[in-house]
């Protein structure tokens, strides 16, 4: 039985009494589980699914429940970069190599490429914890970091994004930049940031 089927079946477990009256998702892979697996439970619960527009939604599912897409440019990101510093001429992106972190990754080098012929991206997918820190440790004038999110390695070992961002910027000697408020504080440098809650 795989580590879904057994979430499946403790969401069966605890909420077949009651079920709720709304299930609220508020990432890809928690909108993602809830396709895969609301036509064998709670199929007649309503969804509220709150994501980024990169996080590749359903739109057949979705018309059937309710969405909030949050638009969000990679591109953006990395043009507010090169405002800030003109010599940036290297972009590493940190990620991690869950599916989800893939498909992101997938999604920057798309955008990044297209609106860039002067900006060479390297992404962090294939590396292991240990190689990414060595690779940010050794970045030269012209590089920046991009710490988007980091939950497992190639290697399969998983840590805290909030970890890894820590010991990202401890090694890395060029500026590190990052989507989220909460990163602030943190080591990145500011910026654009996505506000994730409300004081």
């Amino acid at each position: 039985i795989s580590a879904e089927q057994l979430q499946r079946l403790l969401l069966e477990r605890v909420y077949t009494p009651d079920p709720p009256d709304l299930v609220l998702a508020l990432s890809p892979p928690s909108v993602a589980f809830w396709q895969r697996n609301s036509d064998t439970s709670f199929h007649e619960v309503p969804l509220l699914a709150a994501a980024a527009e990169v996080g590749g939604l359903d739109p057949q599912y979705i018309a059937r429940h309710w969405a909030v897409i949050a638009r969000f440019s990679f591109a953006s990101q990395i043009a507010e970069i090169q405002q800030l510093l003109p010599d940036t001429k290297h972009v590493f992106m940190v990620f991690g190599a869950s599916e989800h972190e893939r498909k992101l990754a997938a999604v920057a080098a798309a955008q990044v490429h297209e609106a860039f012929d002067d900006i060479e991206l390297e992404v962090s997918t294939d590396l292991s914890l240990d190689e990414l820190i060595d690779r940010v440790s050794g970045l030269d004038a012209g590089s920046v970091v991009y710490h988007v999110t980091f939950s497992t390695d190639i290697l399969g070992e998983s840590i805290t994004d909030e970890e890894a961002l820590a010991r990202v910027s401890a090694a890395t000697s060029v500026p590190l930049f990052g989507p989220f408020d909460n990163q602030l504080g943190h080591g990145v440098v500011g910026g654009s940031l996505i506000q994730l809650e409300k004081t």
